[in-house]
């Protein structure tokens, strides 16, 4: 049963996002952000705007958290989304050090490894992701999505992604 209080669009526009269909994850997301509550549902919203490029509507969200938690550790990592999807990595990387100051668990690695793998950083985006993995991150999908593509010919990554494929057989069989 489906729980009318839960913000299912927030999850439908990310689907739509990774199926490639940027229409349908911009009404989704507009639908989720209208019934949003709760920092970790802003904080989905705010990455999917920064996702398809809608720099508007994430700085709109990030006020939102700014003024939900000022002390929120999403607040540093949808800066970090914005300014990397906007190319500025100087900037994404100032926010990125910050988080890794604050937290470290393979959530975060794996998020860290993400932007390096945007920003066109290989070798720190491998050297991140092997943590995330080792620490047990299960995001295969999110891995093997184009976030990542720069990495996708990589013998190293390669060897990650059947590591954890491996790991998973005994699930799908």
């Amino acid at each position: 049963m489906i729980d009318p209080t839960n913000n299912v669009h927030v999850r439908k526009a990310m689907c739509y996002f990774f199926a490639g269909k940027p229409d349908q994850c911009r009404s989704e997301n507009n639908q989720a952000e209208t019934l949003a509550h709760g920092i970790d549902q802003l904080t989905l919203i705010g990455f999917t705007w920064a996702w398809l490029k809608d720099f508007t509507s994430a700085e709109r969200v990030l006020r939102r958290l700014q003024q939900a938690d000022p002390t929120a550790l999403s607040i540093l990592e949808l800066k970090s989304w914005i300014f990397t999807m906007r190319g500025e990595t100087a900037q994404a990387r100032q926010q990125m050090q910050q988080i890794i100051a604050r937290k470290s668990e393979y959530g975060i690695e794996d998020e860290i490894a993400t932007f390096y793998a945007i920003q066109g950083d290989k070798e720190q985006a491998i050297t991140w992701l092997t943590r995330a993995i080792n620490e047990g991150a299960p995001n295969y999908a999110w891995y093997r999505s184009d976030f990542f593509a720069i990495l996708h010919g990589d013998p190293r990554y390669q060897a990650l992604m059947a590591r954890l494929l491996a790991d998973y057989q005994g699930v799908w069989a």
